[in-house]
């Protein structure tokens, strides 16, 4: 899934994420994305809970469950051949904003 950063700098491609905490970061908790499987990784967000952090974490959840849903328009053709009429696959927004605090 693409991922927009908190300060919107960076647009990258998350392999998977994390909550954690850091002391470096005032004791802020923040949202880490794996950028591959070798575990490079970016800060996304910070939050100053736990629970807002786990709050942001259930919205990218839900931005992913809702891109498995197919959404579909009807499409017609005229061709040379054929008139065709049926349904084509429209893609979904794929990028998540980070929200502010």
């Amino acid at each position: 899934m693409w991922i927009r950063s908190q300060d919107k700098t960076v647009l990258v491609k998350v392999f998977d994420f994390r909550v954690d905490c850091c002391i470096g970061l005032d004791g802020e908790y923040y949202i880490q994305g794996n950028l591959d499987s070798n575990y490079d990784s970016y800060i996304l967000g910070t939050y100053k809970s736990k629970e807002r952090a786990i709050e942001v974490l259930d919205e990218i959840q839900n931005k992913i469950q809702s891109l498995n849903d197919d959404f579909y328009y009807k499409e017609e053709l005229d061709t040379d051949f054929k008139i065709y009429k049926g349904y084509k696959k429209q893609h979904k927004d794929n990028v998540y904003q980070m929200p502010k605090e």
